[in-house]
């Protein structure tokens, strides 16, 4: 996407920073977009749609704790929800062996109250390992604390989880590992049986939940997006040989404009079958369009976005594996995108993005309307 490391951040530690301080729409009435949500188009289908979401943020804004129109958002257009800051190891467990449920806790019996389905991202990624753990050198005791981690978080919430992200982002581009697998603690401590230990561990504590490895970059028809498919389908005949608990295949799905030349629909489709040959779920987790590279003027931009969205939901929905869609947010102030001041979010005009279904004051933009016309289209799971 732009080198596995940026001026002192890794790709998505900025997310953190974007989701905690995200300040949803100002309004407090929201106004549904159409007749039928999009929860309800996707269920028609056998798909669940949903979004990332925060229960609480730095201003107060843009969270479900406040139950105004971004709640009334949540509940109308999702079927699901992700907790990604709530569930982030670096983030909630500050010392050893510890871990802050109060977000989590709170955003799950949410999630419950409302008939949401609920989705943990994650339990092992390596911009979130916590800075005791990155202290260990001890593997036996790494061990025992990672499946602590693990099956704590799980078991709190077993049952009540429609899957976790086990692993986020093990592959990577730019190693030199014939196994593709990315340099970190874990597998710095633990060598690359720390996947299957995570795996086992998260199916022992929470049975009914699936078990998703998630990764970015693998969309493009480009030699390093090939590279990590190819390594990732071999992590999973690996955990397939070993025996090891997987369901599905997460699938970030960020998107880029001034990449469009180089998504090949074809490319996309024969990777989701070789996914779905190898009997696991196809879920698109973190879907958003970055609009550099898009026209100036709004409406044509706001075109653009949309065309995107539907041509690459298209080729995901028609491979019944994809049971998922997930949008990394609702709303453009919600957006990682919008919050993190990254040079190659910035688009020349100075103009801010516009990346998701809806706009700052929660109206429904054309990518809504794409969103919509592609599940329409799509063949029913």
């Amino acid at each position: 996407m732009k080198g596995e490391v940026m001026a002192g951040f890794t790709r998505r530690a900025m997310l953190l920073a974007a989701a905690a301080a995200a300040a949803c729409a100002r309004s407090t009435v929201y106004t549904q977009a159409a007749e039928q949500s999009l929860r309800e188009l996707a269920a028609a289908k056998g798909v669940d749609y949903g979004a990332m979401v925060t229960w609480k943020s730095w201003d107060g804004d843009n969270a479900l704790s406040r139950g105004d129109a971004f709640a009334q958002l949540v509940e109308r257009e999702c079927s699901l929800i992700v907790s990604a800051m709530e569930m982030f190891w670096g983030l909630n467990a500050q010392t050893t062996g510890s871990f802050d449920f109060s977000g989590a806790d709170d955003i799950a019996d949410w999630a419950q109250g409302h008939g949401k389905k609920l989705r943990g991202h994650n339990l092992i990624w390596h911009e979130q390992t916590p800075k005791w753990f990155r202290g260990i050198d001890d593997a036996a005791y790494g061990e025992k604390m990672l499946v602590k981690h693990v099956q704590g978080l799980c078991k709190r919430f077993a049952g009540r989880m429609h899957s976790w992200d086990v692993a986020n982002e093990v592959i990577s581009s730019e190693t030199d590992r014939p196994d593709g697998l990315r340099k970190s603690k874990y597998l710095d401590l633990l060598g690359p049986g720390y996947l299957d230990t995570a795996f086992h561990a998260a199916r022992e504590a929470d049975p009914k939940a699936l078990l998703v490895i998630n990764d970015y970059n693998i969309e493009y028809n480009v030699d390093h997006n090939e590279q990590k498919r190819r390594s990732l389908l071999k992590l999973i005949d690996g955990f397939k040989q070993r025996n090891t608990p997987i369901d599905a295949v997460g699938i970030q799905s960020h998107l880029w404009m001034d990449r469009r030349d180089i998504f090949d629909q074809g490319v996309l489709a024969g990777f989701l079958k070789e996914i779905a040959d190898r009997g696991l779920q196809v879920m698109v987790t973190e879907l958003d369009v970055i609009d550099v590279g898009a026209p100036s003027d709004i409406a044509a931009r706001d075109q653009a976005v949309a065309a995107y969205y539907k041509d690459y939901l298209d080729v995901a929905l028609a491979n019944p594996a994809v049971k998922t869609v997930v949008t990394w947010g609702l709303s453009d102030h919600d957006s990682w995108i919008t919050h993190y001041s990254l040079d190659e979010f910035r688009r020349p005009d100075g103009m801010p993005p516009r990346p998701l279904p809806f706009d700052n004051d929660l109206k429904a933009k054309p990518a809504y309307f794409a969103l919509a016309d592609a599940f329409k289209a799509a063949p029913a799971r």
